[in-house]
This record gives structure tokens, sequence and C-alpha cells, in this order.
């Protein structure tokens, strides 16, 4: 058996880069930075692209009442990112993941 854990701080980057590389971005949003923020922490790839996912989902609600916008040309910023991490929810919980760890321990 193999226990591959949950991806740290720069491995979150990376899944990240590669789930937002379609995803138009505003100039000032740092993936690194996103990637570190406390709640990031413990969430998988498969969480990590649904708050991409529902980051454009909230710059698109926000925009669509902006009539001054071009809306071919979304950008999704930190603070969508931020309030995406804030409503998206690890898929494994903490009891889960002490489980996992022991389990890992077991088979080594």
């Amino acid at each position: 058996k193999l226990y591959i854990g949950l991806p740290g701080s720069l491995e979150r980057a990376s899944i990240l880069k590669k789930c937002l590389r379609q995803t138009p971005l505003d100039d000032n949003v740092n993936i690194t930075e996103i990637a570190s923020h406390g709640k990031a922490e413990g969430l998988s790839g498969a969480d990590l692209a649904e708050v991409v996912r529902r980051a454009s989902l909230i710059r698109l609600k926000h925009e669509l009442h902006n009539e001054y916008v071009d809306k071919n040309v979304l950008r999704v910023t930190t603070s969508d990112l931020i309030q995406a991490l804030d409503e998206v929810k690890p898929s494994i919980s903490a009891k889960e993941r002490e489980q996992y760890h022991k389990m890992s321990l077991v088979c080594q």
C-alpha cells in the first residue's frame, strides 16, 4: 500500500498554477501567497480545483452587475480566491488525515 499525504505549500502552489493556467488573473494575484494561506492548509488537489472554479464564479457574479467592465475579460482577483478558500472545506477531515497517517506508519 502507498500513502500520499496532502500537498504542502509548494505543491499547492504548483497545483493552483495548473488549475489557473486558463483563468485570466488580476495582475496582483500571488499564487504562492494563496497556496500558503491558512485556509488552503489541508486541501487536496481536487479541493484546490474547486477553489479555482468558485473564484471564477465569484468574479463572474460580481461583474454581471457592473456595466463598465469588459465581460470578455474577467480577471480573477486575490479577493475572489480568498473568498473561495473561505467557502471550500477540506474533503478529507482532520480525523481521516490522522487515520491515514497512522496507516502509513504501519505500512512502512
